[in-house]
């Protein structure tokens, strides 16, 4: 499972960044995003009006260069 940076914007304005693990999908666009803070934002809220989420690449401890 991948790592996402997202920002979710809010109609009144504002806006949270969180640190979410989730698939993302385009045949379900509503999807719930668990977050790894333990809040679980919905795209259906009613109050979200943008999501916008940026893969974030895990590096593992064991790949020294």
């Amino acid at each position: 499972m991948n790592k996402y940076n997202i920002s979710i914007t809010f109609k009144d304005g504002s806006f949270v960044m969180v640190d979410a693990k989730y698939e993302p999908s385009f045949f379900n666009p509503f999807v719930t995003i668990q977050c790894t803070d333990g809040r679980v934002i919905s795209y259906q809220d009613k109050d979200v009006k943008m999501v916008v989420s940026t893969p974030v690449e895990v590096k593992s401890d064991n790949q020294k260069n």
